[in-house]
């Protein structure tokens, strides 16, 4: 099984990558979470690595979108190819960690996807504590705009 790699980068480090996303297979999921605003307030993501090669992103605006004051986690993305291996879930935990060791709670996480739910289920009781969750999934109605 392969291993996966994950750290936290300054967003400059992956703007190439994230651009390159972009052009490769554009959606309106990828122009949703990684564009505009939403990719404009970030400063650091959480990317998984599998084999050196960029595979999923978390991205973390500590001062919120919009300057809003929420510290949020913006958008998790796992490649098409890499999603079922709990990368996912690796890449959310390790965002609530790095923002709870910065002091920046109550973490607000908008859920576009139905699927997340279930990933912040995963999450320990303490963890989950710290989240302010809102549902913008529509009650799944969005889930298929949201596949890429």
């Amino acid at each position: 099984m392969e291993m996966t790699e994950i750290q936290v980068l300054p967003k400059a480090d992956v703007a190439e990558w994230v651009h390159k996303l972009h052009t490769m297979r554009p959606s309106m999921a990828l122009g949703t979470l990684l564009a505009g605003d939403r990719w404009a307030c970030v400063t650091e993501v959480v990317v998984a690595k599998v084999e050196g090669e960029i595979v999923g992103i978390a991205t973390i605006a500590p001062k919120g979108e919009q300057m809003s004051g929420e510290p949020t986690i913006v958008a998790i993305y796992v490649s098409h190819e890499h999603r079922g291996r709990g990368i996912g879930y690796q890449l959310l935990e390790a965002a609530v960690d790095y923002m709870l060791s910065k002091g920046l709670e109550p973490i607000r996480l908008d859920v576009l996807n139905s699927k997340m739910w279930r990933l912040i289920a995963r999450l320990p009781a303490e963890k989950r504590q710290k989240l302010n969750v809102v549902d913008l999934s529509m009650g799944g109605i969005i889930d298929a705009v949201m596949e890429v």
